[in-house]
């Protein structure tokens, strides 16, 4: 599980990737190796410098690792045990910042909110009026189950009750003969 101050993800900047001369001197190889490593080094917080690991946690034998990391090693800086990558260190450091400025953003609206809290509703700056129920003009006394826009209103219409509904026409003769009959609808 990803803890809260961890971000899954890091801006990738396709224009950065393929100008940056580094990288364009390496292979495709060397490239996939790189991308794994930037993604290796975002996730668990850093990289080790010794090769030997790298090489095993990039899942390539020790042997093309070297070769492929001269080319590589360029990219990062080392510092004791440990790799650094100045972008993406740079990356993870606005990301954090903009977090905090989000949290605090939302804390005081929160707070605005409910010091500011009424019964009534109110409209805040670019929010728009709800919208008013519309009704069908009808010669029925019940409410259509669909709305059309031909009548404006805002009140809501009391639920359907069984009380209020018409009685069932009279049947016809030749529906009270079949009756008479036994015949049950």
């Amino acid at each position: 599980m990803m803890s809260k101050d961890k971000s899954p993800a890091f801006q990738f900047y396709p224009k950065d990737w393929l100008s940056d001369a580094r990288v364009r001197a390496m292979g495709r190889e060397a490239r996939g190796v790189y991308i794994d490593l930037l993604a290796l080094y975002w996730n668990e917080g850093g990289l080790p410098s010794d090769t030997e690991q790298l090489a095993r946690i990039a899942g390539v034998p020790h042997r093309t690792f070297e070769r492929l990391w001269t080319l590589i090693a360029p990219c990062f800086g080392i510092t004791g045990p440990a790799l650094a990558s100045k972008r993406l260190d740079r990356e993870k450091a606005k990301q954090t910042e903009y977090r905090n400025a989000q949290a605090l953003k939302g804390q005081k609206s929160a707070k605005s909110r409910l010091s500011n809290k009424t019964d009534e509703p109110r409209l805040e700056s670019g929010s728009s009026p709800v919208e008013p129920r519309l009704e069908p003009k009808s010669n029925s006394p019940f409410p259509s189950p669909f709305p059309s826009p031909t009548k404006q209103t805002t009140e809501v219409p009391p639920p359907r009750a069984r009380e209020t509904e018409p009685p069932p026409p009279e049947p016809t003769a030749t529906l009270r003969a079949l009756q008479d009959e036994g015949w049950v609808f």
